[in-house]
Formats: structure tokens, C-alpha cells, sequence
């Protein structure tokens, strides 16, 4: 999993731990489960592999720090077929947010799925 986002990586901001809201922050990388209501939405970044994102589970938003290897454990445990969204352009976390309040889980997903010959798979 880690090889399909480690060039996209290197171009996030640095985590910065020092803030406190991340509302208007722009989420630069998406990463969904296929199988799943599981999505990740990738907001920042440290050279000692962790993460800052806005995480999704059907009806919940958490801001998590979560570490590549972690996430690979999340995946593998749930049996989660996930996909890496080459299409999603940064978006700020206000309007995410918006989106999954204005429509259905369903089409939302319709939204920002694109065809599957498009996609990045991330397995393990």
C-alpha cells in the first residue's frame, strides 16, 4: 500500500502539531474502501510515515494521526479492498463535510468514485 502513495506523499504539507482547527484546511489525498464505508482523507504528512486525516466511517468524521503502518493494519483487519482516488483534487474539509450532510452516503460515493480502470488498488 504504501509504494501507491509514497510520490504523492512527499508533496503534502508538513504536520503541523501546533493547530488547533483544521476546518478550512484542504484535504489533498483520498483513500476509500470499495467494501466499506471506510474513507481517509489526507490532509498532511511527516517524514517518519504518519499522517494527519480526516477519517470516515458511515455517519462520523474523526481527525486522526494515523501512521502508514497502522493504516495497513486497519485494512488487513477489516479485509478492506481500498482505493486511492488519482482524480480527487484538493478540497477544503468544510465542503467535505458539506457534501455527506447535503446527499446520501450512496451518492456521494457516486460522486467521487470514478471508473474503476482509473483507480490505484491498494492491497496487501
Amino acid at each position: 500500500m504504501i509504494y501507491l502513495l509514497q510520490d504523492s506523499l512527499d508533496e503534502l504539507p508538513t504536520i503541523d502539531y501546533e493547530r488547533d482547527d483544521y476546518t478550512e484546511s484542504l484535504a489533498y489525498i483520498r483513500i476509500y474502501a470499495i467494501n466499506n464505508s471506510f474513507v481517509w482523507y489526507i490532509l498532511e504528512y511527516n517524514q517518519n510515515d504518519q499522517l494527519y486525516c480526516l477519517a470516515k466511517n458511515e455517519n462520523t468524521f474523526e481527525f486522526v494521526f494515523v501512521s502508514l503502518d497502522e493504516l495497513e493494519t486497519i485494512i488487513l483487519q477489516f479485509g478492506l479492498i481500498v482505493i486511492k482516488d488519482n482524480f480527487f483534487e484538493p478540497t477544503p474539509i468544510s465542503k467535505i463535510k458539506e457534501l455527506y450532510e447535503l446527499m446520501s452516503e450512496d451518492e456521494v460515493k457516486n460522486i467521487l468514485v470514478e471508473p474503476k480502470h482509473k483507480q490505484n488498488y491498494i492491497t496487501t
